[in-house]
């Protein structure tokens, strides 16, 4: 399905999200999610409610998670115990979504060179893309002190100077609201996917030029 951005092809640099694009992470991070509130004595959040929390950092994802009308510190003890949590544990259910790991190889073959540039915390990101993809992208950029998140487009641009590419011949692939708002800022198209963390309805109408299914046709356009 596409828009009335007319997509270029082959692209020759590709920016992906992490979390709902080429990684499946939501259930390790509602486990943390739900393990610092249990904690804390505050009501557990469903997947499905997480899923919808997830997108725009771990800062506010805790945010949306606990109940209005808590104070800055019980907010710290509990954002404490999420990222004390998520960090020893990112890994027990989280994989990569079907055909990724395949897709990232052909995109090395046809040297298309990739990043990828998430809002989720720097020290994640890599440890996460150095598990699962290691040697197959240039660079991984997460949340980092002085770079505002996405949808601000400061990342998409560190992530095309280090891989030495310009607007035209580059894609940002994601599957959320904000990624499509973040390729918009940043002067690029954005290809959504629809196996992620938001509804393919909601990646049309946010202004995405086209939404896969799945990585054949994501393959298409490189």
């Amino acid at each position: 399905m596409k828009g009335n951005i007319k997509i270029m092809k082959p692209y020759k640099y590709a920016v992906f999200d992490l979390d709902g694009t080429i990684l499946d992470t939501a259930e390790d991070l509602a486990d943390s999610v739900n393990h610092a509130l249990l904690l804390h004595g505050f009501p557990l959040r469903s997947l499905d409610e997480v899923k919808l929390f997830i997108g725009n950092g771990v800062s506010n994802l805790i945010s949306r998670a606990v109940p209005e009308g808590i104070t800055d510190q019980q907010f710290s003890d509990v954002f404490s115990a999420f990222r004390n949590h998520y960090a020893t544990n990112m890994i027990n259910k989280t994989a990569p979504f079907p055909g990724i790991k395949e897709l990232l190889l052909e995109l090395k073959k046809r040297e298309v060179k990739v990043s990828i540039a998430s809002n989720k915390y720097q020290k994640g990101v890599e440890e996460l893309c150095e598990r699962y993809f290691p040697g197959l992208y240039t660079a991984a950029f997460g949340e980092r002190e002085g770079v505002k998140r996405k949808p601000d487009p400061s990342i998409i641009f560190s992530a095309m100077e280090r891989m030495g590419a310009n607007a035209k011949e580059t894609i940002y692939i994601g599957d959320s609201e904000v990624d499509s708002e973040t390729a918009k800022n940043a002067g690029i198209d954005f290809i959504g996917v629809s196996w992620g963390l938001r509804p393919k309805s909601l990646l049309i109408d946010s202004g995405a030029v086209t939404v896969v299914d799945n990585t054949e046709q994501l393959l298409e356009f490189f």
